[in-house]
């Protein structure tokens, strides 16, 4: 991070990755103020959380509400809560498309393409850092 501590993504995705409702996750902040993350969100565990905060599940629209992403954080903070402070999770990015082999954005051994994830979502990852 810009302030010099030094955090273990794969500690945080792993903890991230212990509720349902995340399929996979990758946390951003080398050379940054504050930890974000990319989340893709399990397809069916979506539309009942869309449900919960009268979201049109639908509508792509839906995952940039601003309640649903305090509530996100707020899963994250429980899910992180034995973290240092500074590896709290602050800003996301909800996505429902998976990344895949297909896609480039997963090895064939299904291991994250860390470069590859970052490049394909620059655009939400400067938004978030906006």
């Amino acid at each position: 991070m810009s302030n010099g501590e030094k955090i273990p993504p794969n500690d945080i995705e792993a903890a991230i990755l212990n509720d349902d409702i995340f399929d996979q996750a990758l946390v951003i902040g080398e050379g940054r103020s504050h930890l974000s993350a990319l989340l893709v969100l399990n397809s069916d565990n979506w539309f009942s959380l869309a449900k919960t905060h009268k979201l049109d599940g639908f509508d792509a629209n839906s995952l940039n509400d601003k309640i649903l992403h305090l509530d996100i954080i707020s899963r994250l903070r429980r899910l992180l809560h034995d973290f240092a402070s500074y590896a709290k999770i602050r800003r996301v990015t909800l996505k429902l498309e998976p990344w895949t082999a297909e896609n480039n954005l997963l090895t064939p051994t299904m291991k994250i393409k860390r470069s590859q994830v970052i490049a394909h979502h620059k655009v939400d990852i400067e938004k978030m850092y906006s």
